[in-house]
């Protein structure tokens, strides 16, 4: 899910900070949104870990070194308050040659004279920033520290170049595969879906939108609508609605709203059964694993039965390993953490995060949604578990819209994807798979 959620669990913070989730409210006006991107623990900057941070692909980058070094000036004056005098120390931690790190010291320096800043040594600076020039999977990266008076932030700077080389030691061979399953006929939020009949040959598919579940059958390459049933409640839908399908044996299936559960069975025909209940959620991609209870808007408040450590209210979670009890949480502040603990390095970012099992790499992939807001396309990246944290593992998928909704499938091995088409409004579909070789 795009989701690319940025709350917290107070009112006022959720309000001020909404995000993708908004495009459901039924108000014809949907609240601004801004775009939210991976922002570095200042203690942490200068960790290896985050050479390798994800999701920097859903950034919009500078192309050279030029406008690179603008956009550092511009987020180093944001954070810092536009400082009279600054001091820079550039390290280079990447493949770059000494006279490329001359001509990006220029820059930079050129930069901040002319955003009004003096470079200054650091004995004289109202500000001390420390740029490190690394690079990851995609492209060259930069890393500023900036510590000024009490205070330190820290910016990234994504600088993709065709010329940019391989990582030393990462081996791209793992391929995320994103498979078109379904496009709803009209602009109503598709919440969740799911494949029936398996393997390389489904049958029929599933479908949980806003008002009804949904049975199509394939005909001839394409989905066919079978029967529906409408999903019957007693008040109104919160405005950013959530929505999970879990299907068992014998095509028996629940499905999970807020404050809602249904039961029902694809066997035969479609039969759901909805009442009112507070039931816990599956977070895995069947009923044998942890549960979490889900609050009236659109996150999990934190509370899991499993006994598993949470870090609090969270939008969405993978297991670390298969039948793991460690776990990531994408908590509300839009900080992944790992258990209870932030992960070294890592907070921002998109709302969705889910595990899967391919058998390539390390044998279990963490999926994770790009930043950005429901007015923005958006992205899904394979990510691998290193310690407590995540690393890219191979190159993005995007999608036409937000992904607003992730979610493991039946089997663990794939994963749903629904993004809203910002060129059509109509929601789509897909499956999602990890190839190797």
């Amino acid at each position: 899910m795009s989701s690319r959620q940025n709350r917290d669990s107070s009112p006022a913070l959720r309000d001020r900070n909404d995000k993708k989730w908004s495009f459901y409210a039924s108000s014809p006006v949907a609240p601004q949104t801004h775009r939210s991107k991976w922002v570095l623990a200042p203690a942490l900057a200068c960790a290896l870990a985050l050479l390798l941070l994800p999701q920097l692909h859903a950034q919009s980058s500078p192309t050279n070194w030029t406008e690179a070094a603008r956009e550092l000036a511009r987020q180093i004056t944001e954070k810092a308050g536009s400082p009279s005098s600054i001091s820079l120390t550039v390290k280079n931690a990447s493949s770059l040659s000494s006279g490329d790190v001359t001509e990006i010291r220029h820059a930079v320096e050129a930069q901040l004279s002319s955003s009004g800043m003096r470079i200054v040594k650091p004995d004289q600076s109202v500000a001390d920033v420390q740029l490190t020039l690394s690079q990851n999977v995609q492209g060259w990266l930069w890393v500023a520290e900036i510590h000024h008076g009490t205070g330190s932030d820290a910016v990234l700077i994504p600088v993709f170049s065709r010329q940019a080389p391989p990582l030393p030691g990462v081996s791209n061979t793992i391929t995320l595969h994103k498979t078109f399953l379904w496009a709803q006929p009209d602009a109503t939020p598709v919440l969740d879906v799911a494949v029936l009949g398996g393997g390389s040959n489904p049958n029929a598919l599933l479908v949980l939108d806003a008002s009804m579940v949904s049975l199509y059958h394939l005909q001839q390459s394409h989905w066919e609508l079978e029967q529906s049933q409408p999903i019957a409640r007693s008040k109104p839908w919160p405005r950013d609605l959530r929505g999970r399908l879990i299907v068992g044996h014998d095509r028996k299936f629940e499905a999970y709203l807020p404050g809602m559960k249904c039961s029902g069975s694809a066997d035969s025909g479609l039969t759901v059964e909805c009442h009112n209940a507070d039931d816990p959620w599956p977070l895995g991609a069947n009923n044998d694993g942890p549960r979490a209870f889900f609050g009236a808007r659109n996150f999990f408040t934190g509370v899991i039965t499993s006994g598993i450590a949470s870090p609090g209210p969270f939008f969405s979670a993978a297991a670390a390993q298969p039948d793991s009890k460690e776990w990531f949480f994408l908590q509300t502040s839009n900080q992944l953490h790992f258990g209870a603990s932030a992960s070294p390095g890592i907070t921002g970012g998109g709302s969705n995060v889910v595990g899967i099992k391919s058998n390539c790499g390390r044998s279990w992939q963490i999926l994770t949604t790009g930043a950005g807001d429901y007015t923005q396309s958006d992205s899904v990246e394979a990510t691998e578990v290193e310690g407590s944290g995540i690393v890219p593992a191979g190159a993005p998928v995007d999608f036409p819209g937000p992904v607003t909704a992730l979610w493991p499938a039946n089997d663990a091995s794939t994963a749903i994807a629904v993004s809203k088409n910002l060129g059509t409004g109509k929601y789509e579909a897909f499956s999602l798979s990890i190839t190797c070789r």
